[in-house]
């Protein structure tokens, strides 16, 4: 093997690391941003708030090795379809987490004017003044305390 093919090889190596490295943060920051505007963090749990952007960011890298390795000519189809296996298992746990978003947020943009900021409602048990409504929910605070209503539950 020529010395000058495998000083390219090594470099393209460490271009697809770096690009991998890079893109792994950005979608780590920005999955960070997605949780936080659309609150799913609340809609899940904190733990899925804290761990999907990690998630997120390790199989961006596992996938940057994957490619780099196969750009220097290490076939690596067991990891291929690992890594593939994965990201569905991930997907799936993710549209199971997020089972109730949808719903609600669907069930919002249908009455979500019904309701303004200040009015007094009675939901079930729970009665007080609409303080804050969201993409899923509506926050009712009373002399106790504030409840988190989803949509799903009003009329």
């Amino acid at each position: 093997m020529n010395i000058s093919l495998i000083i390219l090889n090594i470099i393209v190596f460490i271009i697809i690391i770096l690009f991998g490295l890079i893109i792994a943060r950005v979608l780590s920051n920005l999955s960070k941003k997605i949780i936080d505007e659309f609150e799913i963090g609340r809609i899940t749990s904190n733990k899925f708030k804290d761990y999907a952007p990690e998630i997120i960011k390790y199989i961006v890298y596992f996938f940057g090795l994957v490619i780099a390795l196969d750009a220097i000519g290490i076939r690596v189809i067991t990891f291929k379809i690992l890594g593939i296996i994965i990201v569905v298992l991930i997907g799936i746990t993710v549209l199971l987490a997020a089972g109730d978003f949808f719903p609600n947020f669907i069930r919002g943009l249908k009455i979500k004017s019904k309701y303004k900021i200040n009015d007094i409602i009675k939901v079930k048990n729970i009665s007080g003044r609409i303080i804050k409504k969201d993409l899923t929910e509506i926050q009712i605070e009373n002399e106790h305390e504030t409840v988190h209503v989803p949509y799903l539950m009003l009329k």
